[in-house]
């Protein structure tokens, strides 16, 4: 059946592809719960025992000139966490009133269903009354697979998220659950081992057979859970192209909860094919299912189900439609938040390159406190493509962007093919903002493995602040995930000090507590340092590599003996190979990252003696060090000629050095020279030394800076705004080893303590001082933290976090947790 509406104005709006929260029923039971006129699985609306109805079919609503797509005579109601018994008992009235049914509510998801003949009216007449933050249809969203002959490996993804250098710190741990709400996953897969997995459909019944109704449909599913966390190894077949079963998932040990939330009758798929057009799912089928991920253990839940925008026609159509699916997620995330769990989502395969915010609500104050529980407790993903023989990373054409993204990871013909198998479907890949996702969740999990501590916001900024923006796009985000970076920052964070306090106990609105947040600065001043050597390799310079090639294993001796978790990385520049600056026949190059950072001290070393392999030339006098920092600061690459690729003349590939979280970064750049500026020179393709400047400030670099010639004071005015260190040495710079110990007994002699809220702002009214200055190694410093609570006192109780990040310069030394309660029974 198909009814249409016809609507204006408002309402148009807001029924595209949408999701509400709802509170229910008529009058008060004695558990606080509320009676309702209807069904609602034979129990009170918000009662422990109420439920979801499942859809009996699917209606066609035309909005605004697009077909919506919806269950068939339902609404749902998004209840604010703070309403009181009153506003639910006129919520329940008001909906009995207008002729509504309640069939169905959700206590932990705070979400009514309502029976309705006329649904968009009712979304009208109740989303802005007390106690509601949304209404709106049940719409229905959709995933889909697409197979393609790989235009090369499909296990190139490996290698643009350095799963290797991930994988050599950790693999996974049994203690962190990822949670896949998907289509199912047929019985007898050959992606991980059975006894890491658990099935269940989306009102956490326990699936013990095949459950996948469809044998074409399982692949979606099969395929998210392999990227996420898939492992098998059959070494004898290896390289049998029709036996082999090798799958390198992202967390190859992590357990598994499967809900399958894509039984909707209706969906279609090609036959003998992977591609499913609108296999669907309503959005209380994927509340559901997310709740019992949640539920059944899972530290960690992806998503790859997004608003179905295929006949959409123009961009506000898809924005919309996304907008208001989000909208109804925000139950979901509410539940996240309260249960520490990360929820990570696939951006959506529209093409839409706009998607700059996550949702319309009728109430400011609601849409910012959303809007910041979304910055905190999910992470949207988008899917990039790699070039075949290149380093270009790009995004993929059919990926969403916008500033609501938060990072880009590989999602364009990737697969598990090594040597040519793929135990999904030999020689296919797959694409879709649904396979990047799982990667980044399975990432997230490694992460969670290394500290159990970590909070949901702390692993998303450990994620999205070491991926370096290296992906060639006009649209955001710029940002990749760097697997490798983020594994090894979760990693430092298992010596820094939790201090839990006690928990802050709110009964009205702007109440405030007051305490004493005592701090204690380590012995080593910092806690951790990733140091990079930037080595003038220019003709002049071979005497003073040939110095740092003799001394190399001291300097890292001496650093690696100071009680710091440090790491180190090699890069080297001479100058653009475009005459007049550089030498192409000299092989000439204005950035080259020899090795990224590590804590492998003999690759170093390797490294440093790879230098002058062979010497370059520089031709003239300046040189590329602002090219160089720069690039070593941000990763971002550089197309000189601006056409697209990184293959001409003084291209520079995007080349993440690896900088982890929680660290010093310091740069120790060498040279004799002075500095191109294409502030100064027009048509010198690098930065300008204020370009350059703002991007070392922006990273908190510190730069030691060790002139043998004379840099006509460019190092000084780099060493002044990093607040670094300069020291001047003989030719062949035989007092670098001094040197640098010296600039870092200046750095761990006397630090700067700041601090950084990563979630629960809202909460604090002040923390004082913002900073103390040059504080001495092993002092106790005491901070003062006034709280207050901006939330209002409802019906339930609600809980929250608070975590703070204490550093010594930009190294983390302790992290503070202070759990919130704020008192319900209103």
């Amino acid at each position: 059946m198909q009814r249409i509406f016809r609507v204006v104005g408002i309402f148009l709006v807001l029924i595209l592809g949408v999701l509400t929260i709802v509170a229910t029923t008529s009058s008060s039971d004695g558990d606080g719960s509320v009676s309702g006129g209807g069904d609602s699985g034979d129990a009170a609306v918000f009662s422990p025992a109420s439920t979801f109805q499942e859809p009996q079919g699917v209606e066609t609503f035309l909005v605004d000139g697009s077909d919506v797509k919806a269950a068939s005579d339902q609404m749902l109601v998004y209840v604010s966490s703070d309403i009181t018994q009153a506003q639910l008992d006129a919520l329940v009235a008001q909906i009995e009133s207008l002729g509504g049914t309640i069939i169905g509510s959700d206590l932990e998801l705070l979400v009514i269903q309502v029976e309705t003949d006329n649904e968009l009216w009712m979304i009208g007449a109740l989303e802005d009354m007390d106690g509601v933050d949304a209404a709106g249809l049940n719409v229905v969203g959709g995933v889909s697979a697409v197979a393609a002959i790989p235009d090369l490996d499909g296990d190139w993804w490996v290698d643009k998220i350095n799963a290797e250098d991930a994988w050599d710190v950790t693999t996974g741990s049994a203690g962190v659950t990822i949670g896949i709400v998907d289509s199912g996953l047929k019985a007898g897969q050959e992606i991980l081992d059975e006894s890491r997995l658990k099935r269940y459909d989306s009102t956490g019944n326990a699936i013990t057979d095949d459950d996948t109704w469809d044998q074409t449909k399982g692949y979606h599913g099969l395929w998210v859970t392999g990227y996420a966390a898939g492992y098998m190894d059959d070494a004898d077949n290896y390289d049998d192209q029709s036996n082999g079963s090798n799958v390198r998932g992202v967390n190859q040990a992590a357990k598994v909860v499967l809900v399958d939330v894509g039984k909707l009758e209706g969906s279609w798929c090609v036959p003998f094919t992977d591609f499913c057009w609108s296999h669907s799912m309503t959005l209380t089928n994927v509340l559901g299912g997310i709740k019992t991920a949640i539920n059944k253990g899972s530290n960690i839940v992806n998503v790859s189900i997004g608003a179905s925008t295929n006949d959409c026609t123009d961009d506000d159509c898809k924005r919309t439609r996304q907008e208001e699916w989000r909208k109804g997620k925000n139950a979901a995330v509410k539940l996240a938040r309260q249960k520490g769990v990360l929820l990570v989502f696939s951006a959506g395969n529209d093409s839409y390159k706009d998607d700059d915010d996550l949702f319309d609500l009728p109430d400011d104050q609601e849409e910012q406190t959303m809007e910041e529980m979304w910055q905190n407790y999910t992470i949207i993903v988008g899917s990039s493509l790699g070039i075949d023989g290149s380093d270009l990373l790009m995004a993929s054409g059919f990926s969403r962007m916008g500033d609501v993204v938060d990072i880009l990871a590989p999602g364009d013909d990737i697969g598990f093919a090594q040597d040519g198998v793929d135990v999904i479907r030999a020689s296919h890949t797959g694409s879709g903002t649904s396979y990047a996702s799982p990667i980044v969740a399975g990432a997230c999990g490694l992460v969670k493995g290394l500290n159990t501590t970590l909070s949901p916001p702390e692993i998303k900024h450990i994620i999205t602040s070491t991926a370096p923006e290296v992906v060639t796009t006009s649209d955001s985000p710029k940002k990749h995930l760097d697997m490798g970076a983020a594994v090894k920052s979760a990693k430092l964070t298992q010596d820094v000090a939790l201090v839990k306090e006690s928990q802050q106990a709110f009964s009205q609105l702007n109440e405030e507590k007051e305490l004493t947040i005592q701090v204690q600065v380590p012995d080593s001043g910092i806690s951790g340092v990733d140091m990079l050597f930037i080595t003038d390799i220019s003709g002049s310079y071979s005497d003073d590599i040939n110095t740092f090639q003799e001394k190399a294993a001291t300097i890292i001796q001496d650093l690696t003996d100071r009680g710091l978790d440090i790491q180190f990385g090699v890069a080297a520049f001479s100058d653009f190979p475009i005459d007049p600056y550089g030498d192409a026949s000299y092989n000439d190059e204005a950035f080259i990252l020899f090795q990224s950072i590590t804590d492998q001290e003999a690759d170093v070393v390797s490294a440093i003696n790879l230098l002058d392999q062979p010497i370059r030339n520089g031709n003239d006098t300046p040189e590329s060090q602002l090219e160089a920092l720069y690039q070593a600061a941000g990763g971002s690459g550089r197309d000189v000629d601006g056409d697209g690729s990184y293959n001409d003349p003084g291209d520079i590939p995007p080349t993440p050095v690896g900088w982890r979280e929680g660290v010093q970064k310091i740069i120790v750049l060498s040279t004799d020279a002075p500095f191109h500026d294409s502030g100064e020179e027009p048509a010198y393709p690098g930065p300008t030394f204020g370009e350059t400047l703002a991007k070392l400030q922006e990273q908190k670099i510190i730069v030691i800076g060790l002139d043998s010639g004379d840099s006509e004071g460019d190092l000084q005015d780099v060493v002044n705004a990093t607040e670094g260190f300069l020291f001047d040495l003989s030719s062949d710079s035989a007092e670098m080893a001094d040197k640098i110990a010296e600039a870092m007994n200046e750095i761990q002699s006397s630090v700067d303590i700041s601090w950084q809220t990563v979630t629960g702002e809202e909460f604090v009214k002040s923390l004082t001082p913002e900073k103390y200055t040059d504080v001495a190694p092993g002092s106790t410093l005491d901070f003062e933290l006034t709280l207050t609570n901006p939330k209002s006192v409802g019906k339930y109780a609600q809980d929250y976090d608070i975590f703070i990040w204490f550093k010594a310069e930009d190294s983390l030394i302790q992290r503070e947790w202070l759990p919130v309660s704020i008192a319900g029974g209103k």
